[in-house]
């Protein structure tokens, strides 16, 4: 029974810790590219290289979470959850 309230716990938690990581980082990105628009130059450019920086930050915070959530947070849940009081 501990397995399976680990497992739910897990894509419980990693569902919403990874849509938060992507929301602030692409609101950041949002906001830098905003920033840019506003300057004069070459914005289109600096656009993209914003854009892939973002995604590159997106694709390591991923597997971050997944190993954050699978050995720091699912396990001190989980005992919570079935250690008796």
């Amino acid at each position: 029974m501990a397995a399976f309230y680990s497992l739910i716990i897990f894509f419980f938690i990693l569902v919403i810790l990874y849509s938060g990581v992507a929301a602030v980082l692409a609101l950041a990105g949002w906001v830098q590219k905003a920033r840019i628009q506003n300057r004069r130059g070459p914005s289109i450019a600096a656009a993209r290289v914003i854009e892939a920086r973002i995604d590159d930050l997106k694709t390591r915070a991923f597997p971050i979470a997944v190993m954050l959530v699978l050995f720091c947070i699912t396990p001190f849940v989980v005992i919570l959850l079935v250690v008796p009081r």
